[in-house]
This record gives structure tokens, sequence and C-alpha cells, in this order.
């Protein structure tokens, strides 16, 4: 298995700002290879002020619901500390404007309730990426994306940077 790191790193180059999606997260907290490698890559940028990162609340949702089912104290304050306790990420909270621009996005693009509302986050925060890892969100690169009419600007759709693009090889069945 070889990385893209040259690609990746040119693909983030006009990123200022990015959401990162559950599988992300995911990666990383899980050390699962190859992509914590890559989402490593992403979270230094944001530790050197390059990127800011923003994680929708409805993935602190998903990341805390394992740890609740199995009890699990000590990944409910992993997850939190990550979420809530690096200096660099940001979490955004689902409010009335996320709700009505996810509630579009699930509309216009037919994603799933999650995704939606991870798209909204994205398209309310005014990133120009979604990092993450969901064969979904391919569905961002309609060409030309649309402009949200629940936005007061007239914000696209956020790129999709999708993790197992930036590795060479087979990947199926490692996560």
């Amino acid at each position: 298995m070889k990385y893209r790191f040259d690609q990746l790193l040119d693909d983030l180059k006009a990123v200022r700002s990015a959401v990162l999606d559950t599988s992300a997260c995911v990666y990383f907290l899980n050390e699962v290879e190859p992509w914590a490698t890559l989402v490593r890559v992403v979270l230094e940028r944001g530790d050197r002020g390059i990127l800011r990162i923003i994680v929708p609340s409805i993935v602190h949702l998903e990341l805390l619901a394992k740890a609740f089912q199995e009890q699990n104290e000590l990944e409910r304050k992993r997850v939190g500390s990550f979420v809530r306790g690096t200096h660099f990420i940001r979490e955004a909270l689902f409010d009335f404007q996320t709700m009505q621009t996810s509630a579009e996005v699930r509309g216009r693009l037919r994603f799933k309730v999650a995704d939606s509302i991870v798209v909204g986050t994205a398209c309310v925060a005014g990133v120009e990426a979604l990092i993450g890892n969901d064969g979904a969100f391919r569905r961002l690169r309609i060409s030309p994306p649309p402009s949200l009419s629940t936005l007061d600007i007239a914000a696209g759709l956020p790129r999709y940077i999708h993790l197992d693009e930036y590795i060479e090889g087979d990947t199926t069945g490692l996560d």
C-alpha cells in the first residue's frame, strides 16, 4: 500500500477550513490504518493553524454512541477530549439554520439524515471541504455545485476529499 501524500497536500492547499466526517474521526481515534495516517496529515495542518477544522455535533453523537453502548467511560472522555478539548477543532452545534440547510441537502441530493446534517453543517460553516470516506458524499461533486436557497450567501456545496483516493492499492475489507 502506498500513500499519495503529495496529492493530498496539493488538494488541501486551497482549503482553509474543513468539516471532518465520522469516518475520519473514527480512523484517527482508533488508529485504523491506512486512513489514520492521512487524517493525521489533516490534523497537523489544523495544529499548525493552516486549516480550521470543524466537527459537526452529529459526528460527536456518532462517536459517543458506541461508548455509551459499551458503557465505556474512558472512551466517552477520550471522544470528548478530541472534539471539545483539541485546541484547533471546533464543534458545530445543530441549530435552526443548520437544520434548514440539512433539510434542503436531504431533499435535493437525497442523502441520509446524518449525512445531510454533516453536509448542512459544512455549508452553514462556510467550509471549502468535507473530509471523510463515505462513498455517498461523492454526490457533492456536482458540476457546477448548486447554491443553497436556505443560506443568506450564495454558498455552494463543499468539496469532498475522499480518503481512499489518496491510497494506492486495494482498501476493500481493511476497515
